[in-house]
């Protein structure tokens, strides 16, 4: 099982009193009727929109925006030019009343962008908690990020797409609108993710993204046991055998699988919808 380990150090007000002292700064524009619970840390010239919910304190740095009908929860802290709720960028939209959802103990580094979601997508953009997303990182319409991911700088999601726990991205990598990570899979640098990438997964490529083996130091690092390692290794060896098509290594893995975590890939597998980088 995973260990409880941080990507990040986020926001807690009573830790160091003197580093994170709770206080509004006098050029900040909030609405008077967002809802900000005692302990905010508000810097110069940040901007809070009329539906915005804070169910705990958090920090916001200098010139960082928040709209939207968008509901955060403790312990995030938000870096310089972070813009947050804002509306997406889908030529669909047209004003609908839709939501952003944060969870806690974020990170939101130096201009992340996190848009509200569409009808179409099932009205919500959500993430989770102890996340983070470093500088430039942009979450579109309607995308699901679960907890303990990395997103790295200049990340770019597309609207729809999913992130299971504890998924690391590189900097500079795009994902395909639909687009799935499943859970402990390590996504390269400078990558175009244009199909889904299977659980407990490295990809890489410089032509063509591909896995390049099981994250053996992620899930070693995370307290898996060496004995589940070797498991998916030599699960995903199967998957991505030239002896095979995708639906007979799944068949010969579904005959033999056994631990959990293979039957997690092999679900993954069998769900995808676009395909996944094999």
């Amino acid at each position: 099982m995973p260990s409880q380990n941080k990507p990040g150090v986020s926001y807690d007000p009573t830790a160091n009193p003197s580093l994170y002292r709770p206080e509004i700064h006098p050029t900040a524009v909030i609405h008077p009727s967002a809802q900000l619970p005692s302990g905010m840390a508000i810097g110069p010239l940040c901007v809070i929109g009329e539906h915005v919910k804070f169910t705990g304190p958090c920090r916001l740095h200098e010139r960082v925006s928040v709209h939207g009908r968008t509901e955060i929860g403790p312990g995030n802290e938000f870096f310089q030019g972070a813009v947050i709720g804002t509306i997406p960028q889908d030529l669909k939209y047209c004003g609908e009343l839709t939501e952003l959802k944060i969870g806690t103990s974020n990170i939101f580094r130096e201009y992340v962008t996190v848009h509200l979601g569409t009808v179409g997508g099932g009205g919500v953009t959500s993430i989770g908690d102890h996340n983070l997303l470093m500088a430039y990182a942009h979450i579109a319409h309607d995308c699901h990020i679960q907890n303990h991911i990395v997103l790295a700088n200049n990340v770019g999601l597309s609207g729809h797409v999913t992130i299971e726990d504890w998924v690391v991205v590189g900097g500079m990598t795009g994902v395909i609108q639909f687009g799935r990570i499943g859970r402990h899979a390590h996504v390269g640098g400078q990558l175009r993710i244009t199909k889904d990438v299977a659980p407990y997964c490295r990809v890489a490529g410089e032509d063509r993204v591909h896995i390049i083996g099981a994250n053996s130091i992620g899930l070693e690092r995370r307290g898996f046991s060496k004995e589940a390692i070797e498991t998916l290794k030599a699960a995903i060896r199967t998957l991505v055998s030239p002896k095979h098509t995708t639906a007979s290594a799944l068949e010969e893995l579904a005959q033999t699988a056994s631990c959990d975590e293979v039957r997690i890939l092999i679900e993954f597998v069998r769900a995808s919808r676009i395909g996944i980088h094999k």
